[in-house]
């Protein structure tokens, strides 16, 4: 039985050939990224330290590009290595690299990416950093649905992104500085939209915590 190769998540060596030169179709993609990072309220997307020393961090000393390829899954199975190391920046190293480089090749690919991201921030108790990258896959992914509306794929990641993030305006919401009332109405507003885009989100709504103010002190 031969056994699956997993990528690398090193850098490339000297002898690989040099990375394949963007096209200016790709520069408003990585200004938003680049923007994105730059904002105040997501300045801790890289922590200063980690609580507790990497157990492999050798491995993702010098991370910058895992590899040159459009593959998104190669990325992903290289910031779980990271994440399961507790080296959550080379993690963001590994989407950044992805959304910036190859994101305007496969949108859809570029939101489950920023998903991914967003997910990890939430786990790093960053809900600003969190809402950021919410926000910058909502945008990765807008232009696709201006356009194709009827992309089944499409539909169904912004779906996801956008109930994820619904679900995450309420739940970090003393860390957003919102009241109860207040994130309770962001994150309607969400869920709705993600229900518009795929129905199989809609029962969210229902959950007792996400009725109308009204409504849920009635059933306290």
């Amino acid at each position: 039985m031969t056994q699956k190769m997993l990528p690398s998540c090193t850098p490339r060596t000297r002898k690989s050939p040099p990375p394949r030169r963007r096209s200016s179709s790709t520069r408003p993609l990585a200004l938003a990224l680049a923007a994105a990072l730059a904002l105040d309220s997501v300045s801790g997307l890289v922590p200063n330290k980690l609580a507790s020393p990497p157990r492999s961090a050798q491995l993702f000393a010098s991370i910058r590009a895992p590899f040159d390829t459009p593959r998104a899954a190669n990325y992903a199975v290289c910031a779980r290595r990271a994440i399961d190391d507790g080296a959550f920046d080379k993690a963001r190293a590994s989407y950044a690299y992805y959304v910036g480089n190859w994101g305007q090749e496969d949108r859809v690919d570029a939101t489950q990416m920023l998903l991914r991201w967003a997910l990890l921030e939430q786990r790093a108790s960053n809900a600003t950093g969190a809402r950021e990258v919410f926000r910058l896959g909502a945008r990765v992914l807008g232009p696709l649905l201006r356009t194709t509306n009827d992309d089944a794929r499409a539909r169904a990641a912004a779906a996801t992104l956008f109930c994820s993030w619904g679900l995450a305006e309420y739940r970090h919401r003393d860390a957003l500085g919102d009241d109860v009332d207040r994130a309770r109405t962001k994150a309607r507003a969400l869920l709705e939209h993600a229900s518009g885009l795929d129905a199989s989100k809609a029962p969210v709504l229902r959950w007792k915590q996400f009725a109308p103010a009204a409504l849920a002190t009635e059933t306290l």
